[in-house]
């Protein structure tokens, strides 16, 4: 907007580091200032993962697309960080110059760990073995010019593990935040320090909440997995819903969707902007017990789907043109569908500028992504071009404004 020549006078006269403040004060004073989202929008690349990836990160992967990438996954060896596979340096890795050379703003991340993970148990089980495996990692991360990593260890202290590796794991991360921190004196390079961590009620007790805030620059919250097929739990719900479905609103359950646990993890002390609520690209499927009677959510099932469990976008979208039948849920803002005796949870594009609106509007730091391998990499599949799916998310984040008081 063109400032008048009386305002241009006035800010003319102030001091340079003055100038953009008194812009706003003053425009402000007669109405509110419209501003572009920035919003960090952070993207998982599983490395030899079984998903579709072309073998290479191109030409399939735009660099572009997202702010942040988190390469999936390394390991851990002798209590020192490693590739995940021996390929990976020379598959992976090598293309990073490729990557910076398309975007030379993308931040480029490697994550460690994952569920089952076998090192996880040997690194927390004493203080010389942790000691070991912080001295590790900046090495390794400057080796291969990654931007920082991701820890992503499920779960410290869960499920029958050691319960001492809960208080290990935050001493841990405090000691590579020193370690970090002490580089970047140094060296004048910052890396960047983010754990993943779960989203459900039981397994957000193993945290401490306030040692995590303020050790990492962010967490990536695993908003999906609400639900799959469990012998314990034989019936059809949602991977990812944004809000309570019907029934759970009536009986006043608020827990088991992304915008509980979004909320729950800033009240347990995780500052908002530190929070990086995640959405699934994938989906999960069942198989329906009594598909002529049942089949909307919390319908009884057999087991998983029997093509897949955890299936990509391009199978949703094959699955919907051999005739099956698409549902909204308007309470939990998600869809569904269904076709004889199979049943899938999933996202498209309306879930997912829902829940974007919801994460930007809420106030959170940004919006991380699991994973660009499940979208529609070729945009054949789906006929809505490529990487639809992130590509709502990018749109929905670069069209929003918030206003500035």
């Amino acid at each position: 907007m063109a400032l008048g020549m009386e305002w241009m006078l006035i800010l003319g006269a102030l001091g340079v580091g003055q100038l953009y403040m008194s812009y706003l004060y003053l425009f402000n004073s007669k109405q509110d200032l419209e501003v572009k989202s920035t919003v960090p929008l952070l993207c998982y690349f599983g490395l030899d993962s079984g998903w579709p990836d072309n073998g290479t990160l191109h030409p399939a992967l735009n660099a572009t697309l997202c702010t942040h990438l988190i390469m999936i996954s390394s390991s851990t060896k002798d209590c020192e960080i490693s590739p995940g596979s021996p390929d990976d340096p020379k598959k992976y890795f090598s293309k990073i110059p490729l990557l910076r050379q398309q975007n030379p703003h993308l931040i480029i991340m490697l994550s460690n760990g994952g569920g089952g993970n076998v090192g996880m148990t040997e690194v927390l089980g004493s203080m010389v073995n942790t000691t070991k495996y912080v001295n590790s990692v900046i090495p390794f991360l400057k080796k291969f010019d990654f931007d920082g990593i991701d820890m992503d260890w499920e779960f410290p202290g869960w499920n029958g593990l050691p319960k001492g590796q809960r208080a290990n794991f935050t001493n841990m991360l405090q000691n590579m935040r020193e370690k970090f921190d002490l580089e970047e004196k140094m060296s004048g390079r910052k890396y960047l320090l983010s754990a993943a961590v779960a989203a459900g009620r039981a397994v957000m007790e193993i945290y401490d909440v306030p040692a995590l805030n303020r050790s990492l620059d962010f967490i990536n919250l695993m908003c999906y997995d609400y639900h799959a097929y469990a012998f314990y739990d034989p019936v059809t719900g949602y991977n990812s819903p944004l809000y309570p479905t019907d029934w759970q609103k009536k009986i006043v359950i608020r827990s088991g969707n992304v915008g509980w646990s979004s909320y729950e993890w800033n009240k347990r002390g995780m500052i908002k902007s530190k929070i990086m609520v995640g959405i699934p690209t994938y989906t999960h499927t069942w198989t329906l017990e009594k598909p002529d009677t049942y089949h909307g959510h919390d319908a009884p099932a057999t087991g998983p789907g029997k093509g897949c469990d955890e299936c990509t976008y391009p199978w949703i979208c094959d699955f919907l043109k051999s005739g099956a039948t698409e549902v909204f849920d308007e309470d939990a803002a998600v869809p569904y569908a269904y076709k004889g005796d199979q049943w899938v949870s999933y996202d498209n594009e309306r879930s997912l500028k829902m829940k974007s609106e919801w994460i930007l509007k809420n106030g959170f730091g940004g919006i991380m992504v699991f994973f660009l391998n499940a979208d529609d990499l070729s945009g054949q599949s789906c006929s809505q071009g490529k990487f639809p799916l992130i590509t709502t998310i990018k749109d929905t984040i670069q069209n929003y404004t918030r206003t500035v008081t």
